[in-house]
């Protein structure tokens, strides 16, 4: 009994708060909002002659979902719960395993008819048709495919969220309206952090936990990681591409007038 309760402080003891921050915030714009000619567009979206568009900047606390994975990082908790809120979801990205149950929330004190789409398709997955959601009411939502979908609202077309459904999600961590993020009870060992934002990966950096509480460096949002196509690794900036092998034309070019 004595051996076990030691283990047990000893990794109570090992476990601590893993913190960071996100640079780069600004540099972050939502995509541009569906056209729907029969439905007027939100004041910011539409010129008037008087007051200028403004780009549609997102809100850390609700749009971008930070996620650690590593070894001893244990799945999130079925059912996994996604507040509709404020006409969006709360988080704006949810990352779920497949097969999970979401159980979305309505606390708007009006009501949504929420649905699932792969992305630029209208027609909704199996099992997430739209179905009326009251105020105060929530439904349950599963989707069991590993894919990137949308959230939408058959009563506000502007409504979109992001749900990634794919294995090894880890633990989901919301960062403050500063870009400042914290996580408690991390044991000892290498993590990875991946920052979302729209359904998609914005940042990857590794994490080593050490046996105290431990601090991150920042993630610059603005340097997103390399994509297929970039540059190789060691390649220059401006640097001249390889010669083209095509053979010159002969002869002389004849003068413009």
């Amino acid at each position: 009994m004595w051996f076990a309760l030691a283990l047990g402080a000893a990794s109570v003891a090992s476990a601590g708060d893993l913190r960071g921050s996100l640079q780069g915030l600004d540099t972050l714009r939502s995509a541009p909002a569906p056209e729907v000619p029969e439905r007027r567009l939100y004041f910011w979206m539409q010129s008037n002659g008087a007051l200028a568009t403004r780009d549609a900047r997102p809100n850390p606390e609700r749009d971008l979902a930070i996620v650690l994975s590593g070894p001893t990082v244990a799945e999130a908790a079925q059912p996994v719960l996604v507040t509709v809120a404020g006409g969006t979801c709360q988080p704006g990205t949810v990352l779920v395993n497949p097969g999970t149950t979401l159980n979305v929330r309505n606390v708007d004190w009006f009501g949504h008819e929420l649905f699932l789409t792969a992305p630029n398709n209208e027609t909704p997955i199996e099992g997430a048709a739209p179905e009326a959601t009251a105020p105060n009411s929530q439904r349950a939502i599963q989707v069991r495919q590993a894919g990137t979908y949308l959230m939408r609202d058959r009563l506000n077309p502007l409504f979109r969220c992001w749900v990634v459904v794919g294995p090894g999600q880890g633990r989901h961590i919301s960062p403050g309206a500063d870009g400042s993020f914290r996580t408690s009870n991390v044991a000892e060992g290498e993590y990875t952090l991946k920052v979302y934002f729209e359904g998609r990966v914005i940042a990857t950096t590794t994490a080593r936990m050490g046996a105290r509480d431990t601090t991150v460096p920042a993630i610059n949002l603005a340097a997103p990681p390399p994509t297929e196509g970039a540059a190789p690794a060691g390649a220059q900036p401006g640097a001249t591409p390889p010669a083209d092998n095509t053979p010159a034309p002969t002869g002389r070019r004849r003068r413009g007038r």
